[in-house]
Parts: C-alpha cells; structure tokens; sequence
C-alpha cells in the first residue's frame, strides 16, 4: 500500500495543481472576460433600445412633416386674414367708431405696445373714456362682435358720482410683411 501511495502522491499534486492553475487563471482572466461579456450585453440592450425609440420616431416622422405642413398650410391662410400694417389706422377708426355706436363721445387713445412676432404684429391700444353701466356693456359687446380685435385684456373701472371712469386695453393683429 505504501508503494501505491508513493505513486499517487506525484499524481495527487499534479491534480492539485492542475486545479489550483486554473482556478486562478480564472480568476485572473475568465472573470474579467465575463465582466466585459455583462457590460457588453447591457450596452447592447440600451443600444436596441434606442434603435427601437429612433426607428419609430423615424417611421412617423413622414406623418409628423404632413402634419407641419398642414399646419403651416392653415396658419398661412390665418394670417393672411390679418390686417395689414397700412390698415392698422383704420383699427384705429373703427375702434372710434364702436364708440361712438356705443354711445361714448369723447375718448383718449393711446398705443401702449407693439409686439413683433414672426408673422404678425401685435399692438395693444389703451382706450380711456367715461360712460355709465350700459354703455359699457354695449361697448363690450360691440367689440366682442369684431373680428380685428382679438382681445380685450384689462378693463380698470372707478366710480365717479353715477358715471364710471374706465380704461380698457384692446389688442389687435396685424400680418406685417407675413409671407408663408
């Protein structure tokens, strides 16, 4: 039996550091590799995933352009309604005139601002009178009726005995130069 043990005891160590080598060839190696191999399959899953997000943005893109185009389409026919600058005196006119039909006969008109867009202009006009309860609400509607002015922003009203002072502001658009 010792002579066996003496033949296995080479043959033993041999195994065992057979075993020992690539346990730290492993771990100095493989490890590394398989680590690499996790950090590739990960950037690999966020790289699809990205191809997936930009492949469909792409495939509705054509979608997106006629969608633009239709807008624009309309958006240049919108502007084209706008009054011109040459005409933003006759606003002004028109504007004198709503009074007047509401019944207001002296009024101060001041521009406040002209706001330059890409397409349009917009001014403001603050208009200062003094009237009573239904005038004003004559006015108001007379100037809800107009298609010109898009808005009235601020209305500031104070008492003076029956009558009420008020200062409103108007604003309007005009298409300076719009070309679409």
């Amino acid at each position: 039996m010792r002579k066996r043990l003496k033949q296995a005891k080479p043959w033993l160590f041999t195994t065992a550091l057979a075993i020992f080598t690539y346990v730290i060839v492993y771990h100095l190696f493989l490890s590394d590799q398989y680590q690499n191999y996790e950090r590739a399959l990960r950037k690999e899953q966020t790289l699809r995933a990205d191809f997936e997000k930009k492949q469909h943005m792409t495939t509705n893109l054509s979608a997106y352009k006629e969608q633009q185009k239709s807008i624009e389409k309309n958006l240049s026919e919108l502007i084209r309604q706008l009054p011109i600058k040459l005409e933003t005196h006759e606003i002004h006119h028109e504007l004198f005139s709503i009074l007047k039909k509401a019944g207001i006969s002296s009024a101060d008109f001041k521009q406040i601002h002209k706001t330059k867009q890409e397409f349009f202009s917009k001014y403001t006009v603050e208009i200062r009178f003094i009237s009573d309860y239904k005038t004003l609400l004559t006015l108001l509607q007379e100037l809800t009726n107009q298609e010109q002015i898009s808005d009235v922003e601020r209305v500031d009203i104070s008492t003076k005995s029956q009558l009420l002072s008020v200062r409103m502001h108007i604003v309007y658009y005009t298409s300076e130069a719009a070309q679409l």
